[in-house]
């Protein structure tokens, strides 16, 4: 697992690799974050689109989004 230290550089999210902990400060809830990282360890998010797959179109719309990196 990552610490927020090694996966945010230069104001940039790796968003493949950020804690679940870590993906609350793009307003993502607890058990969003950890349905995130299941998810992405069988397979890696490849855009924004799949994330928004995985939340809903109402909740992606409200996320803080700026700086995040696959």
């Amino acid at each position: 697992m990552c610490s927020l230290f090694f996966c945010i550089a230069n104001e940039r999210i790796y968003i493949n690799s950020i804690a679940p902990e870590s993906l609350r400060m793009i307003g993502l809830t607890k058990s969003e974050s950890h349905m995130v990282c299941k998810k992405r360890k069988e397979s890696p998010l490849h855009s924004l689109d799949d994330l928004k797959d995985m939340i809903g179109d109402e909740k992606f719309k409200k996320l803080k989004l700026d700086g995040i990196i696959f």
